[in-house]
């Protein structure tokens, strides 16, 4: 088994997707997230689609620990921005599903 770390990315106070030009405010978070993968710290990330009428806008699962999680993800753009806003989980899945991840601790 491996640990990960889970972020579902809901609907922040500022998020206004009638608001004219907002998917440009949107393009830094890509540019974030892939920044992320290419570090090593996130395993996998993804969006729903904006037609969504849910708080639920998207789902990262990092490979590092709840700490350095909640810090990364506040340097996200969105997040900082008020845009998106972080739920923290941790989670094991079993190992070799994914990149590998933290040890599991007991």
């Amino acid at each position: 088994m491996e640990q990960y770390t889970l972020v579902f990315m809901k609907k922040g106070e500022k998020w206004n997707a009638a608001q004219p030009g907002f998917l440009d405010t949107l393009k830094p978070h890509g540019a974030f997230v892939q920044q992320m993968i290419v570090q090593g710290k996130i395993a996998i990330a993804g969006h729903f689609p904006f037609k969504n009428p849910g708080d639920l806008h998207g789902v990262a699962i990092f490979r590092v620990g709840g700490d350095e999680t909640t810090k990364l993800v506040q340097d996200d753009p969105t997040v900082k921005a008020g845009l998106l806003k972080p739920e923290i989980h941790p989670w094991i899945t079993g190992k070799g599903v994914l990149a590998p991840g933290l040890a599991v601790q007991q």
